[in-house]
């Protein structure tokens, strides 16, 4: 989520919830985690792709900005702490 606030497309591989913050191929890459190779043509993919590197950045800070703008975090935590 920090790489994705500064408009920085991401890899993540697709475990403990990290493929639910990430939508393959939208607002970055999903890999399969026990899969070196597949990760690396992510990475190659990206390098060689301008436009889906600025393409992935702006769809991630966007979606950072609705879903995990701070004074909303703290306003749900509260929630948390209160229920």
């Amino acid at each position: 989520v920090e790489a994705m606030s500064f408009a920085k497309p991401v890899i993540v591989s697709n475990v403990n919830g990290l493929s639910e913050i990430i939508e393959d191929d939208n607002s970055g890459l999903i890999v399969a985690a026990d899969n070196p190779q597949e990760a690396a043509l992510a990475m190659e993919k990206l390098i060689l792709d301008k436009e889906l590197r600025e393409r992935l950045g702006k769809t991630a800070r966007k979606k950072v900005e609705q879903s995990y703008n701070f004074k909303d975090c703290v306003e749900k935590m509260i929630q948390a702490y209160r229920n």
